[in-house]
């Protein structure tokens, strides 16, 4: 009843004031009404007028003004605009939720099934998306991409580039590979003039050498004189690789007198290597000094080479035969621990004797044995075929493992050729064919 009566005294107020003033602006504020007890008050506007002389209280009043009816009726249709404003990005597929009652203005009352084919109602951006598109463009865009593909194209572009896309190393390739070349004994008299022609067309790689196995003289036919020296030393001058010699039984213990024989040998022949060829800038070769100069060794891309004078034939003097084979063991040792300390991956020695030959058996014995238990690289021994044997290649000789030995058949065109990398772990042997394959090349 109080609020009754407070409700009643306000609106009388409010129609007198308008009644003595109806020129003034009308002025809204709130008025609470009530549905029923239980529902939730709902603000509703309604319209009133301000006295002339208006009095305010100090103080606000604690009593709401109520309505028992709306001022006007709740709407039942949705407002004319979204609460919320269009996007400005398309989606990538289309539509398939049912519109709102009202569409935005200018838009289409029901959705598309089917997207847009037309022109784009917005430019293109600027800036890359993040995620590569599913197919490629029509054109190549005229500047790089600021980062990278999430994935590489599956088809080369058109045209090849012209240009290396990185620069070229300022360092050189690195050589692996050596190629090296073997003969032995003496061709025939009627073909030496053309067998020198020959040996100057050997091809030339970086380093590659040849190794003459011994057995170019004839005892029989020469008596060992000089002159059979200064023969061999002519034919061999004109080679287009540098030469190493080894001595052979024909040239020194078969011959007449053998002292002079090793003499003349060390004339003519001992350093052969370098006598018509510059000293070699890859590897630097060592000498058996003083004792038994005619053995050498050198150490070339992790091979080392290893030259010795071991001979066959008839046993000229028992005393020198044993201390030369001991000093041939004792420089095979020094060079192979001198050199597995320098990273060493493979040793290669040249000998003129076979392993089968009994005048050899303490010095193959000693060195079968320490090639099988010493030794921790695999050893390569060549040598000068025997009597009318052919040239062959035995794998894990004796057993063991890691253990080859080549023969080396003369008195032949072309001589052989091997080829040895040891880091792509090569090593072939050609005794007859590829000097005609290289011709064919040419």
């Amino acid at each position: 009843n109080s609020s009754s009566s407070n409700k009643s005294s306000l609106q009388e107020e409010a129609n007198a004031g308008a009644n003595a003033n109806p020129t003034l602006s009308p002025y809204y504020f709130p008025v609470l009404t009530p549905q029923s007890p239980t529902d939730m008050i709902q603000p509703v506007i309604m319209p009133a007028t301000i006295s002339p002389n208006p009095t305010l209280s100090k103080q606000p009043s604690n009593n709401p003004t109520f309505s028992m009816q709306p001022s006007e009726p709740v709407t039942p249709e949705p407002t004319g605009l979204p609460s919320q404003p269009p996007t400005t990005i398309p989606s990538s597929t289309p539509t398939t939720a049912m519109p709102t009652g009202m569409p935005f203005p200018g838009q289409t009352d029901t959705p598309t099934t089917t997207p847009t084919t037309g022109a784009p109602s917005l430019p293109p951006s600027t800036t890359p998306t993040d995620m590569p598109s599913p197919s490629p463009t029509a054109t190549p865009s005229s500047e790089p991409s600021a980062k990278p593909s999430a994935r590489p194209s599956l088809v080369p572009t058109i045209t090849p580039s012209t240009q290396p896309s990185v620069p070229p190393s300022p360092l050189p390739t690195v050589q692996t590979t050596t190629v090296f070349y073997l003969t032995a004994g003496r061709p025939a008299e009627t073909v030496l003039e053309q067998f020198q022609d020959l040996l100057s067309t050997i091809p030339t790689t970086q380093d590659s050498f040849m190794v003459h196995l011994g057995d170019w003289n004839s005892p029989l036919l020469t008596s060992c004189q000089e002159q059979s020296y200064v023969t061999v030393d002519q034919l061999y001058n004109r080679t287009s690789v540098p030469v190493f010699f080894i001595p052979g039984d024909n040239e020194y213990n078969d011959c007449p007198d053998p002292d002079t024989a090793l003499q003349l040998w060390y004339t003519y022949l001992l350093n052969y290597e370098t006598k018509y060829w510059p000293e070699p800038s890859s590897y630097q070769i060592q000498r058996d000094n003083p004792r038994f100069p005619e053995n050498f060794a050198f150490l070339l891309r992790n091979v080392l080479y290893v030259g010795i004078h071991l001979v066959g034939g008839r046993v000229h003097d028992a005393d020198e035969w044993s201390r030369r084979q001991r000093a041939d063991l004792d420089w095979i040792e020094d060079q192979y621990y001198t050199h597995h300390r320098d990273g060493m991956d493979v040793m290669v020695v040249f000998a003129h004797a076979d392993p089968d030959i009994q005048n050899n058996r303490d010095f193959y014995d000693t060195f079968l044995e320490r090639v099988r238990d010493e030794y921790e690289v695999p050893i390569i021994l060549i040598h000068r075929n025997l009597g009318s044997e052919q040239w062959d290649i035995e794998e894990n000789y004796d057993n063991i493992n890691d253990f080859v030995v080549v023969v080396a058949e003369g008195a032949l065109w072309p001589p052989m050729r091997i080829e040895v990398d040891t880091i792509r772990g090569k090593f072939e042997v050609n005794q007859n064919t590829w000097y005609d394959e290289l011709q064919q090349q040419v």
